[in-house]
């Protein structure tokens, strides 16, 4: 098994793992990751992907990639193929998932590592919700994060009523207008302060007031999923220092320290 830059390779050669992602994403979470999975091998052909591929014979089995926002680097999947099928021995299934954890531990170990080495990166974040709390946790621990749990809750629609209930007569709802944007700034700032993800999401940090909080409001419509971060050096700091004075907290395979 080998590990290798994932720009080596094309779309043509990611596409049968990601076709067995697409189910797995389907399977665990009721989530359609095609749309995903589609933009990834765009970026596999453009060669503008960073990230490792784990390699066996030929094919890849395994991988993990990153994206750089500013001076933070985003961890985007991880995601390696059960590589022993059809297997009705226990010993089997066990070396299986054995081999398998320690193939995701060595993709996240060269990903972290080449996030810490990347030159004005302060911050690491990682998003793996497809993963159970604390699967892949060690390669982050063995680097000082610690965990937050996080849970994830599913509603049957079908068991229940489809008419909305009725709204107290002091609500309203109404269509989205850009002269929402001041009050939903204000209410983005106030529900952060104070909270955990204050400390986990760097956004936060950015939104000290109600203007910078409307600049990201567009943005802020969608919930940002669950991560692994870290700050990696101070501001200005021509190399990373690990670990420099640091606060840790995480939440659910989701860690982050200033």
């Amino acid at each position: 098994m080998e590990i290798l830059d994932l720009r080596h390779f094309s779309s043509a050669d990611l596409r049968p793992l990601l076709e067995d992602e697409i189910s797995m994403w389907g399977r665990t979470l009721s989530w359609d990751y095609a749309t995903s999975a589609e933009m990834i091998l765009r970026y596999m052909d453009a060669k503008i992907l960073p990230g490792y591929a784990a390699i066996e014979r030929g094919s890849i089995f395994g991988y993990s990639f990153f994206v750089y926002e500013q001076n933070k680097g985003v961890i985007g999947d991880l995601f390696v193929r059960d590589s022993v099928r059809d297997s009705v021995r226990d010993s089997a299934r066990d070396a299986r998932s054995s081999n398998q954890h320690e193939v995701e531990e060595r993709l996240l170990t060269h990903v972290i590592e080449t996030l810490q080495q990347s030159p004005g990166i302060h911050r690491v974040e990682a998003q793996l919700l497809a993963h159970h709390t604390g699967e892949v946790s060690r390669p982050f621990l063995q680097q000082g994060f610690s965990r937050h749990p996080r849970v994830f809750m599913n509603f049957d629609i079908g068991k229940h009523p489809q008419s909305a209930p009725p709204l107290p007569p002091e609500f309203e709802i109404r269509p989205w207008s850009e002269q929402e944007y001041q009050s939903a700034a204000a209410l983005i700032t106030a529900a952060y302060r104070g909270h955990v993800d204050s400390e986990i999401n760097d956004a936060p940090a950015r939104w000290s007031d109600s203007s910078s909080a409307r600049r990201c409001a567009p943005m802020s419509a969608t919930s940002r999923r669950s991560a692994c971060s870290r700050n990696t050096a101070p501001p200005g700091s021509a190399r990373p220092c690990w670990p420099p004075r640091r606060k840790i907290s995480a939440s659910g395979d989701f860690v982050s320290s200033r």
